[in-house]
């Protein structure tokens, strides 16, 4: 899945993940790059949060630290514990967000990706064998 598709998705559904609404930043924001400000800016309270969209927490590590610093919150379909207790650390600074924890996102990628709909004890049964998506 790509991350557009993934940001697409967030973008659709801010109330879902605990925000009055999302929006994406623009590729050039102003003199600067996107990637030095995150792909997204949550709304929520009258307080904005800068978000990254990632597939996997461990892409978010790819990031500069100077930029990874002004994140304050991770969005990705998993999450992998980093080796590194440093890495560690550094994600339990931020909030961190897994979208496959929510039914509504499980469906929409197994329709974008043409997964069959399983029954609960096949879908168990399946995870088992092969872990979760």
């Amino acid at each position: 899945m790509l991350e557009s598709e993934i940001e697409s998705w967030v973008i659709a559904h801010p109330q879902l993940l605990g925000f009055d609404r999302i929006e994406k930043i623009p590729e050039m924001y102003g003199r600067y790059h996107r990637s030095t400000f995150g792909d997204c800016l949550g709304f929520k309270s009258g307080k904005v949060y800068r978000i990254e969209v990632e597939t996997d927490t461990s892409g978010f590590f790819i990031h500069k630290p100077e930029v990874r610093d002004k994140i304050d919150v991770v969005i990705c379909i998993s999450k992998s514990e980093p080796r590194s207790l440093e890495k560690r650390r550094e994600l339990e600074t931020k909030t961190v967000i897994k979208l496959w924890d929510f039914p509504l996102f499980q469906h929409f990628y197994r329709q974008l990706h043409h997964y069959p709909q399983f029954a609960p004890d096949q879908q168990k049964e399946i995870e088992d064998v092969f872990g979760k998506w």
